[in-house]
């Protein structure tokens, strides 16, 4: 993929080996991963629009072929020169390569056509979106360990004030109970799940595995990520995976829903999503977030929930440009509980950028609560204007969820 990336391998210099465009970790210029480290895609983009060729940078990357991968083996020297032995492994490359060369690996994932496998009114979240309603979800954060309980009584009491709750795989690479059982748990409760699926731990045998098993507890809306690095968790010295990324994980949604596993198989019944992404309408690098937000399009993401907005200028000019994209897009608020706290997430999370008008008011601001309620209200009416709906991020703040959101029609 060199001849598409102007010479620079994305695989070897990304630290998730991201194919297809950036995460939206970086923050000026520089990978989320941090040190000295720029992020390639920066690299990338500058190089190939010094070039001009920057279209270049909309071509789908297809899934890589491990088994094209010279595998470990034994070799006697004393029967084979290295010569010799450099001949005979580039004849088996070039015989895999040749293999492959008349096949559909790698153009496969493009068979099945996104019309056909179009979900129809599948999930509250899909209906509500579709008739243009202004709809409200919240995120939930699974605890970190089996104690439940708590978590679920989170989830009872803003029930009846979001059309759907998102549910966090590992954030910020924290080890902690897993998406999928609290999704099936808060669909039994008839709390309608927004399940995340990252590609950071799984490979594409175990992600379509889970996928599958989603669909059989009766999960219907998946969210998918590219997760953030694990260096930035609890779990420093993990293997990252990273097999595939978020736009094709998407792509292995759709061809799910299609009817066929990643090679071509033929499934025993067929799964039906309704599938999200993410994208950071504040992020350094928007010309890549924007590039990459059209080919999740593409590959089958319905709607978009975004990084933090607190500043509405900058997010209608991000809506402005993707204007003509057939999707819906969701807007994610994180209510303020201080000014440090601002100040914090505008100097450590990559995206986010809170006025320094807002920050000041919290610092004035004789009742922080009522003040942040004040500043959610502002933001949720001005984004009624701009896009589908608003997502709150409570970072445990769950009783703020009821003084900012009215209550839902069912």
């Amino acid at each position: 993929m060199l001849a598409y990336t102007g010479g620079i391998c994305p695989v070897t210099r990304c630290c998730k080996s991201l194919v297809n465009g950036p995460c939206g970790g970086s923050q000026d210029g520089m990978c989320e991963v941090g040190g000295d480290r720029p992020c390639v895609w920066a690299t990338i983009f500058e190089r190939l629009k010094a070039q001009g060729r920057t279209d270049l940078l909309e071509r789908y990357q297809p899934m890589k072929d491990f088994e094209r991968s010279i595998k470990p083996g034994v070799v006697d020297l004393r029967m084979e020169d290295q010569d010799a032995r450099s001949e005979r492994l580039a004849l088996v490359i070039n015989d895999r390569e040749e293999k492959y060369a008349f096949s559909e690996f790698g153009q496969r994932n493009w068979q099945i056509k996104l019309d056909d496998v179009k979900p129809r009114k599948l999930t509250g979240l899909q209906k509500a979106l579709e008739s243009g309603q202004f709809v409200q979800t919240a995120e939930i954060v699974p605890p970190k360990g089996v104690d439940i309980q708590k978590v679920l009584q989170n989830a009872r009491d803003i029930k009846d004030y979001v059309i759907a709750v998102n549910v966090n795989e590992n954030p910020a690479s924290v080890m902690r109970l897993n998406s999928l059982s609290l999704s099936h748990l808060l669909a039994r409760e008839e709390i309608e799940p927004i399940f995340h699926i990252t590609t950071r731990e799984r490979n594409r045998l175990a992600l379509q595995s889970e996928l599958l098993g989603a669909y059989v507890l009766g999960i219907r809306n998946v969210l998918v990520l590219t997760g953030d690095h694990q260096s930035m968790g609890d779990h420093r010295e993990a293997k990252p995976v990273y097999d595939l990324d978020s736009v094709q994980l998407l792509r292995l949604c759709t061809e799910l829903m299609g009817g066929k596993d990643y090679n071509g198989h033929d499934l025993e019944g067929t799964p039906s999503f309704y599938l999200g992404a993410v994208v950071n309408p504040g992020s350094d690098l928007l010309d890549l977030q924007i590039l990459k937000m059209r080919k999740k399009a593409l590959a089958g993401a319905r709607c978009f929930f975004t990084q933090a907005v607190y500043d509405l200028k900058i997010f209608e000019d991000f809506m402005n440009q993707i204007a003509d994209l057939d999707v819906k897009v969701i807007a994610g608020i994180i209510p303020l509980k201080s000014a440090k706290m601002a100040r914090f997430m505008n100097q450590n999370i990559p995206g986010i950028a809170v006025p320094e008008a807002l920050i000041r008011r919290m610092e004035k601001a004789r009742d922080r609560t009522a003040e942040s309620i004040a500043i959610c209200n502002e933001l949720i009416d001005g984004c009624r204007q701009l896009c589908n709906g608003v997502h709150v991020m409570p970072i445990g703040w769950y009783s703020i969820i009821p003084q900012i959101f009215k209550p839902v029609k069912n």
